[in-house]
C-alpha cells in the first residue's frame, strides 16, 4: 500500500470509529483487555471519589444483553433506583447476606465477559454492621471488579472481601466463573454485593484509581428467566 493510500485508510478507519462512538454504540474492533492485561489498582489507604452515574431504561441504540446467572445468594435484597435521563439514587441491585453462620459467599459472574477493571486493597472494619475503614475506597464501591461484555457493556461487583479477589486485568471468564467473595469494604453498611449494569463509551484504565460507567441500567430487567430463581446496597 503507498503512503498516500495508507493515509487515507487511516482517515477512513478513525472516521468510521468517531461515528460508532458519536451515535451511541462503542465500537470495540478488538479484545483491548485481554491484548492489555494488568494487575489490580491497588491500594490500602487510597480514598478515590467518582461521579454519580446516569440512569436509563435501555442501552443506546436498544443493544440487546442477557444476564446469564444471578450473581451471588441473598437472605434479602434491595433494588435499583434512577429516573432515565438522571443521577441514579441507588446505582444497582444489593444482594444482601446478612447471616454469620454463613462464613463465606461467593460471588460469580453473570455473564461471559473479560475482565476490564480491578481494585483491591480496600480494608473493611468488620464483616457485619457499618463499615468504618477507609468508607470512600474503590470510590466507595470498596473491592470491585469490572467485567467487559461487548458493545460498551459492562457489570460491577462491588463490596467484595479483601484478599478475595483473584482475577487480573485480560482474565476470559464465563458465566457462573467465581470473582471473589461477598464482603464489608467501601461505603457498605453491612456484608452484602452491589451489582450494576452500565454502559461506557471509553475503556477503563487499569492504572487509574475507581471509575464510573456513562449509563447504569436496573440489571433485574436483564435477567429474563433467571429472575424468578434469583435472590434479588452501594447504599
Amino acid at each position: 500500500m503507498t503512503r498516500s493510500r495508507f493515509q487515507a485508510a487511516a482517515v477512513l478507519l478513525t472516521a468510521v470509529a468517531v461515528m460508532s462512538i458519536v451515535s451511541g454504540v462503542l465500537a470495540f474492533t478488538s479484545d483491548y483487555y485481554a491484548e492489555n492485561p494488568a494487575p489490580a489498582f491497588h491500594s490500602t489507604t487510597l480514598q478515590e471519589s467518582a461521579p454519580v452515574q446516569t440512569a436509563a431504561a435501555v442501552f443506546p441504540n436498544n443493544l440487546s444483553f442477557r444476564l446469564e446467572e444471578v450473581p451471588s445468594i441473598a437472605t434479602y435484597k434491595v433494588a435499583f433506583a434512577g429516573k432515565p435521563g438522571y443521577k441514579a439514587s441507588h446505582e444497582g441491585m444489593d444482594f444482601v447476606h446478612n447471616k454469620p453462620a454463613v462464613a463465606h459467599v461467593p460471588v460469580i459472574a453473570a455473564a461471559r465477559g473479560t475482565v476490564a477493571y480491578v481494585r483491591t486493597g480496600c480494608p473493611q472494619s468488620a464483616m457485619f454492621g457499618k463499615n468504618a475503614s477507609l468508607r470512600e475506597a474503590g470510590a466507595g464501591w470498596g473491592n470491585h471488579v469490572v467485567l467487559y461484555h461487548g458493545n460498551g457493556i459492562y457489570t460491577r461487583y462491588a463490596h467484595l472481601a479483601p484478599g478475595s479477589i483473584r482475577a487480573k486485568v485480560g482474565d476470559k471468564m464465563v458465566a457462573g466463573d467465581v470473582i471473589g467473595e461477598m464482603g464489608n469494604s467501601g461505603r457498605s453498611e453491612t456484608r452484602h454485593l452491589h451489582f450494576e449494569l452500565g454502559y461506557k463509551a471509553s475503556y477503563f484504565v487499569a492504572s487509574k484509581p475507581s471509575q464510573s460507567f456513562d449509563l447504569v441500567l436496573n440489571p433485574e430487567k436483564f435477567f429474563l428467566e433467571l429472575s424468578s430463581r434469583g435472590r434479588l446496597h452501594r447504599p
